[in-house]
């Protein structure tokens, strides 16, 4: 173990015990450059990973953790060890060098390290709930990614391990041998970036060593120049979550090679044939031996036939094997059932779901059903580029109609399943590279619209700290979304930027409704919860807060209750216990009390003798349960908006574009009624009205009043460029625009 202060490990590269990969060498530029034309002579070309179809791949890993919760006491820690089976079959190859692989992951042993004399002095207690959390880790993981011949993921996603480590799966992802792709690191904070160290030569065989180096990891790629193969990965790595340091050692051995193995091998093995489906759907092959999917849609393994059910959705039903009799598990029954529709034409299976399935499946098959008996699904469709030619010819509810049908499809193309982290680069100036993880459902199909979690993390905004308890909670049919706040605030200047970038990568990439995007925070994400519901107001179906509080915007030190009036049309669940010593209750029990006296609709629970220790996983019956209730509405007929930052002045279809004095917050209440809009303003210079057809009628004649003063009274008419520039901009359907109405005010 480095003999330094834990601190040191966030602060400057620490320095990993290497085996079989040579020494440290420090080395100039120059060096540099001479090892990488030697290492590309050594292995015949340059450095690239080589696949076979039907190869397989089996590594052993080996991690130990170091908790560390006394910072000043570097020798006194908790320590880990857990080791795994990591199987990697490829299932086909491109041309291009392009490998499709199915990837399990099998958790061996997990314990705390008995015997050990670090344990001395810990309370039998805390030791035994350590025991028990590691007890608790599921077993088993399935997954799909498609890598290009330098080992970045193109589509799909490595192995993400249950273990004590919360960042394994970025450094797995830590094969890929340096020729990075144009988006952002897949390791968030880690920036991986293999670069080539040295080669060596060990009993005639020849070997390159590639490299990461950073504040936070340091990583080492032991690559086979034979084989063109990962031999070996070792990485040692330090982060902080919730007060306490995590070390990292990890060991990754490639214990066997496999030539020609065939699928029928794997029969007996649920895992990795919930992987080869997930491959096969990935990689567009759709040529399953039916044998194969017969054995899956008949196993024990509910996971493993919910699989087979999705393949088969997207693929069509098996020739002479329709859907399985007596299968209770509704998931697998919807998804035959959408096979039956899609490639026999046969309705009644969803038809009957629709009116007997349990709540979320009869909701999800009458979606279904309704998209498809309406043409949702056009191979015909207009693209955003030819959108402009057809606009002439549409009348306007046609052209609405048919630009929501642009928006809305995001993630046309499955591209994960299950856990998985992104890179976003966001912030003020949009160079500092945050992560987020996302989970998708296992039959995630993009002809349906799934409703989505936003959880933000308590503490230092550590994501994975609440996502993996999150995700096996969370209904089925739901995404999760959990962003980190990189060690900062979640209400700085660069976390809130974050949040608005996410919200758009989220409703672009993956099929959600927008109607039904909940969020959700504990402790400091709870005080960001309110925080982002009050600056986006119009982007939430609902959100809950626990255990937080509503802090200024403008960095006072009182309780925000102002800017609360912009969620008159977004219900707020807040909950918290009156013990709690760390975020007091008290400005929650203002807050309702603002809410309440402005008819703001809310739902204060106050829980009894309740300190500051619950999580989302304690009371997520209830707030799932109050997340359920309620669907966003995008026709509003009354508006509150409160601006601070100009950088979030919209709330539906009223804008605030100027403020009279820039350094104080703007006022609007807007109304709708027969034909007139009402709106009342202070420190407003300048306002917009940005209409769509749920907000106006073709036949009506409008007035519009601002601070009594009619401003403007005619007809309202679909203003083609207007349409397409708001088509352009926005990734929401509810706040598209064909009509923009602005005023100044005296």
């Amino acid at each position: 173990m480095v003999k330094a202060p834990l601190h040191r490990f966030l602060v400057e590269p620490v320095r990993m015990i290497q085996a079989n990969c040579g020494q440290n060498l420090k080395k100039s530029g120059f060096m540099t450059a001479f090892l990488l034309v030697l290492a590309m002579h050594v292995s015949g070309s340059e450095i690239t990973y080589h696949f076979e179809k039907d190869m397989s791949l089996l590594y052993t890993l080996d991690l130990v953790t170091e908790l560390h919760s006394d910072p000043n006491n570097q020798n006194l820690f908790v320590p880990f060890h857990s080791r795994y089976d990591i199987h990697l079959y490829v299932l086909n190859t491109k041309p291009n060098g392009e490998a499709c692989l199915a990837l399990t992951s099998q958790l061996n042993s997990a314990r705390v390290g008995e015997g050990l004399h670090n344990l001395k002095g810990r309370d039998d207690k805390e030791i035994d709930s350590y025991r028990k959390w590691t007890a608790g880790f599921k077993k088993t993981d399935s997954a799909a990614v498609i890598l290009d011949r330098y080992g970045n993921i193109v589509r799909g996603r490595m192995v993400w391990p249950e273990s004590t480590c919360y960042n394994l799966p970025k450094i797995l992802e830590g094969i890929s041998l340096g020729r990075k792709r144009a988006d952002p690191p897949l390791g968030g904070r880690f920036r991986i970036d293999n670069r080539i160290a040295e080669t060596e030569t060990h009993e005639g065989k020849s070997y390159t060593i590639l490299r990461t180096q950073n504040r936070l990891l340091d990583l080492a790629l032991l690559f086979d120049n034979k084989m063109r193969l990962p031999l070996s990965l070792e990485a040692k790595y330090g982060y902080k979550t919730f007060g306490s340091v995590f070390v990292e050692h990890l060991k990754l051995r490639l214990a066997d090679v496999l030539h020609n193995q065939k699928r029928d091998s794997f029969l007996d093995d649920a895992s990795m044939m919930s992987a080869i489906l997930q491959a096969a759907w990935l990689a567009r092959s759709y040529d399953l031996e039916p044998a194969f999917v017969q054995k899956a849609l008949l196993s024990r393994n509910t996971g493993l036939r919910r699989m087979a059910a999705s393949y088969c959705s997207v693929t069509g039903v098996l020739d002479g094997f329709g859907p399985v009799k007596g299968e209770k598990d509704e998931i697998v029954k919807l998804n035959l059932a959408k096979a039956a529709l899609r490639w026999g034409k046969d309705s009644d299976p969803l038809i009957d779901l629709s009116h007997r399935g349990g709540q979320d499946i009869k909701s999800r098959a009458q979606q279904v059903l309704s998209y498809m008996q309406s043409g949702f699904v056009k191979a015909t469709s207009p693209t955003l580029e030819s959108f402009p030619d057809l606009l002439p010819e549409l009348s306007e509810k046609e052209a609405y109609r048919m630009a929501r049908d642009l928006l809305s499809p995001g993630g046309r193309e499955i591209s994960h399943l299950g856990p998985r982290s992104f890179g976003l680069s966001s912030g003020v100036n949009g160079n500092r590279i945050f992560h987020y993880s996302v989970y998708v459902p296992g039959d995630y199909d993009p002809l349906e619209r799934y409703p989505c979690l936003i959880e933000l993390s308590g503490g230092n905004g550590f994501a994975e700290s609440v996502f993996l308890r999150t995700m096996n909670i969370v209904p089925d049919n739901y995404i999760l979304v959990s962003p980190d706040a990189d060690y900062g605030m979640w209400w700085a200047e660069d976390q809130i930027r974050m949040f608005n970038d996410l919200l758009g990568r989220i409703l672009r990439g993956y099929a959600v409704d927008p109607d039904r995007i909940y969020l959700h925070g504990f402790s400091n994400g709870g005080m960001a919860a309110y925080l982002y519901g009050f600056l986006h107001p119009d982007r939430f179906a609902a959100v809950a807060t626990l255990e937080g509080c509503a802090r200024p915007t403008d960095g006072g030190r009182g309780v925000e209750t102002e800017m609360s009036l912009n969620m008159i049309n977004t219900p707020l669940l807040i909950m918290h216990g009156d013990r709690d010593s760390v975020v007091s209750i008290e400005p929650d029990r203002q807050l309702a009390e603002f809410l309440n006296r402005n008819s703001i609709p809310y739902r204060f629970v106050e829980l009894p003798g309740v300190g500051h220790t619950v999580t989302f996983g304690t009371y997520h019956e209830k707030i799932m349960g109050f997340f359920r209730k309620h669907r966003r509405n995008s026709v509003i007929k009354k508006l509150h908006l409160v601006v601070d930052d100009m950088k979030y002045n919209r709330n539906f279809w009223i804008r605030v574009d100027a403020k009279a004095d820039p350094e104080q917050r703007a006022r609007v209440k807007a109304e709708v009624k027969k034909g007139q809009f009402i709106l009342k303003t202070k420190n407003i210079k300048k306002i917009s009205l940005l209409l769509n057809d749920s907000q106006y009628d073709l036949n009506t004649i409008y007035e519009i009043k601002v601070n009594k003063k009619v401003v403007f009274r005619g007809s309202l008419k679909l203003d083609p460029a207007l349409l397409m520039e708001s088509l352009r901009s926005e990734d929401d359907v509810a706040r598209l625009y064909g009509v923009c109405l602005s005023f100044d005010i005296d």
